[in-house]
Parts: C-alpha cells; sequence; structure tokens
C-alpha cells in the first residue's frame, strides 16, 4: 500500500458570522436504583445503548427508547457494557468472561456471540461502533502483544484497519459509507474514501482529541478533548466542511464526552449531570425530538488539521 502525504494545516478560529440559534439537550431518562447511567450510542430508531452502574459495583447494559422503558442484559461476571448499536438493533460491547475484558455482538433475538479472530476470542480491547450492513470497528492484540485495528462482521474479524505510515488507531465510529472516526496518538481522525483527516484541538496546554461517532455523509464527527493533565473533558463536534470543533455546552456540568451519533446527527452524550441525547438544531427547525431543553449554539472553535490521501492501495 502506498501513501501520497498531503499536509494541509488549518486554523479555523471563532466565526464572525455565529448564529442566535439554539441547539436541544434531551435528557435520558434514569434507571431505578443506579449508580451511573452512560449512554454510548443512539441509532436512526432513536434507539439507545449504554450501561449503568449498581450498588455492588457492577455494570449492566441496556438499550431502549432515552425515555423508557430499557431492556437489561448482562454478559460478563461483574461488568457489561454496550457501546455500539445499529438500526436493525445489533449491539457491539464488552464484558469480563472469566475476569478478562471480551468483546461480543448482541443479535436482536438475544444471543450474544463472542468476537473471534481464528477462532479465538478477541480479548484486552475494545469494540465499539456498527453500522446497518452490520460491519464493526475495533481493537485486538496481535501474538507480539501490539494493539492493532480491525473490521469485524457476524461475530468475526474480517481484515485490519490501517492508517497512513503505519500510525496507531483506534476505531469508534463507522457509518453505512464505511467512513471510520476514532483517534490516533493524541489527534482525532476521520478516515472517508481516500483521505485521512487527522485533528487536534489547538489549546494553550498540550490535550488528547477523540473522535467516536459519525453521521451519514461523513461531514459531522462527535467526540471531546482532554486536558493533557486530564483534569477536564470537553464535549465536541467537528465539522469538516468549517474544520472546526463545535462546542457542546451542557447546563452545570464540568466534564462530558460526546459518543456514538447516528445518521442525522444525533448525538449520545454523557457528563457529570447525567446522560442526553444532542441535538445540533434549533428547535424551530422541528428536526429535534420533543422534551429537550435549549442550548447555546456552538461558537467554532480553531483546530490543526492534516489530511493524508491514500494515492494507491
Amino acid at each position: 500500500m502506498r501513501w501520497s502525504l498531503t499536509i494541509s494545516v488549518a486554523f479555523a478560529a471563532v466565526l464572525s458570522c455565529h448564529s442566535v440559534q439554539a441547539a436541544e439537550l434531551i435528557p435520558v431518562a434514569p434507571i431505578a436504583g443506579s449508580t451511573f447511567m452512560s449512554v454510548y450510542d443512539v441509532n436512526d430508531n432513536n434507539t439507545i445503548a449504554g450501561y449503568y452502574g449498581t450498588s455492588d459495583g457492577h455494570q449492566h447494559a441496556y438499550f431502549g427508547p432515552w425515555s423508557g422503558p430499557y431492556t437489561v442484559f448482562d454478559f460478563g461476571s461483574t461488568y457489561t457494557q454496550a457501546r455500539g448499536i445499529n438500526d436493525a438493533g445489533y449491539i457491539t460491547g464488552v464484558a469480563d468472561v472469566n475476569g478478562t475484558r471480551t468483546q461480543f455482538e448482541r443479535s436482536p433475538d438475544g444471543q450474544i456471540t463472542v468476537i473471534t479472530k481464528d477462532g479465538n476470542p478477541i480479548t484486552l480491547e475494545y469494540l465499539q461502533g456498527i453500522n446497518s450492513q452490520g460491519i464493526f470497528v475495533g481493537n485486538y492484540r496481535d501474538a507480539n502483544n501490539r494493539q492493532k485495528a480491525y473490521y469485524g462482521q457476524d461475530g468475526q474479524y474480517l481484515k485490519d484497519f490501517t492508517l497512513p505510515n503505519g500510525s496507531p488507531a483506534q476505531p469508534r465510529g463507522i457509518n453505512d459509507a464505511g467512513d471510520v472516526s476514532g483517534s490516533s496518538g493524541y489527534s482525532g481522525f476521520i478516515l472517508k474514501g481516500d483521505v485521512a483527516t487527522f485533528v487536534h484541538a489547538i489549546t494553550s496546554a498540550p490535550s488528547f482529541t477523540a473522535f467516536e461517532g459519525i453521521n451519514k455523509k461523513g461531514n459531522l464527527v462527535s467526540g471531546y478533548w482532554i486536558d493533557v493533565n486530564f483534569t477536564r473533558e470537553h464535549p465536541v463536534l467537528f465539522d469538516t466542511q468549517l474544520n472546526a470543533f463545535m462546542p457542546i455546552e451542557i447546563p452545570g456540568s464540568a466534564n462530558g464526552a460526546a459518543l456514538g451519533m447516528n445518521g442525522a446527527g444525533l448525538v449520545a452524550v454523557v457528563s457529570d449531570v447525567g446522560p442526553f441525547i444532542y441535538c445540533p438544531y434549533p428547535k424551530s427547525s422541528r428536526k429535534c425530538p420533543a422534551g429537550g431543553i435549549d442550548v447555546p449554539d456552538p461558537v467554532p472553535l480553531r483546530a490543526a488539521v492534516r489530511r493524508v490521501r491514500i494515492v494507491d492501495k
């Protein structure tokens, strides 16, 4: 595989044409008896998936409409985390099986399959995004204990996922076009067609940027950036047309992350004041579900953007 490196660093500053419209933040109904609740993904049927904690320290997976009721399931001994859900209801995640983090896929009929490569369970690493064709992305460890990224389907590894020049990859989201989002080193990345885009927040101190979900057009991704000393997480969207971050304002929250995204751009958001669904459109657009509260329309923030084109596979 041959790559041609084309570097374009974009500094997208605050835009003077910023609108005065608002976005919408929809609260996710809590699960009775939970000590915390994370929503990791939302599909085009507005079904969410995630996990919650209980007083015994265990974590349980759930899915359902964000207003409830939810279906709860367990696979691991002490934790089961649902981290991705597609429109057909297939769920990907991880659970501790015999004390080892193990990747799984749950089918709509409730059957849970351990993800395998060469007949062996994929363990230790994470599995997350899954598209409507059932193709998912995650990581595994090779025979030399090196972290690798991969595509999978039907409970099995398909092939390695690679970025230019051997850049490390933690893929987290995949849309129906096969565009992939994730993190690489201290940057977020988007692989769209033959172009890999690496994005980093421009901050006064070093920081870490991670992308999670991706919309159907591949021009909007969800994620977060973290201060390098991990004192604060900032939930954001990244707009590939503006080359800019769009911060998500959560009233009363000091930390948060934007995780899975559906095709229409609705985003699963976690924070220190609870889980939400973020709708990036104003209420007047009638594109947002009912029950939301207005939050400030995001002010675009500058980003450092580097693109690498594949010229020969």
